[in-house]
């Protein structure tokens, strides 16, 4: 499965890394707008959310919650509130 964003809209030229949580615990820094999630478990609930990094190494606030639960062989996306975070 894969998560998608766009870029901020504003100071998106400053912008050079983001970084991806799953249930607010850090998973990875990114350059791109994606990330791979390789493994996902049957019955267990995740939320992911994103933040961008300038180049001064501030972190911006976390996007909204994407709450994602796969079900065996259903995939359901809860809560997808940010038009800007896909999967």
């Amino acid at each position: 499965m894969t998560l998608s964003w766009l870029p901020p809209v504003n100071d998106s030229n400053c912008i050079v890394q983001y970084a991806v949580y799953a249930n607010e615990t850090y998973l990875v820094t990114t350059t791109g707008l994606t990330y791979t999630i390789l493994t996902v478990y049957k019955g267990i609930t995740n939320n992911y959310s994103v933040t961008s990094i300038d180049t001064a190494g501030r972190e911006s606030e976390s996007s909204n919650i994407v709450t994602i639960v796969w079900k065996g062989k259903c995939l359901y996306v809860l809560h997808v509130p940010w038009h800007d975070f896909n999967i």
